[in-house]
């Protein structure tokens, strides 16, 4: 299944045309599994690896959950296939920040509600557990 995030026609009106443009998904059996294993690829056109790349991750990687919660198989790996990979010039005293931060955590699991299907889910539906995160930067420029 290849999917594409594009609107061809409303490029136009934009600043900027969608970065992440399209994800594809595949499934393998697992050796030793019952449920199949969902996988999924998502290709990324121009990326800001420090502003937009741990949305762009989190975001896809919660839809590959949901997309395997609502055929009944087990999420696999989520592959990114990113083109112009970029850091601003502006970043830089917020990535050497981010660099010098230690944390000694868990990675957190994501939970879903699972009585909900793929186009019912809602906010309350979602349980980040073991998340502790460091303080936020609210002040961080966004370049365009």
């Amino acid at each position: 299944m290849i999917v594409s995030a594009w609107h061809v026609d409303q490029i136009p009106l934009m600043a900027l045309p969608p970065c992440h443009w399209s994800f594809q998904c595949d499934t393998r059996q697992t050796p030793k599994g019952v449920k199949r294993t969902l996988n999924m690829k998502m290709n990324i056109r121009s990326w800001d690896i420090f502003l937009g790349g741990p949305f762009n991750i989190a975001s896809y990687a919660i839809l590959l959950q949901m997309l395997a919660q609502e055929v009944d198989m087990h999420p696999g790996i989520l592959t990114i296939s990113a083109g112009d990979v970029h850091i601003y010039e502006n970043h830089f005293e917020y990535i050497m920040k981010q660099l010098n931060r230690m944390s000694k955590h868990r990675a957190p699991t994501l939970k879903l509600n699972p009585d909900k299907g793929f186009w019912n889910f809602e906010p309350s539906d979602f349980e980040l557990v073991d998340y502790d995160p460091h303080p936020n930067w609210k002040n961080v420029p966004v370049a365009i």
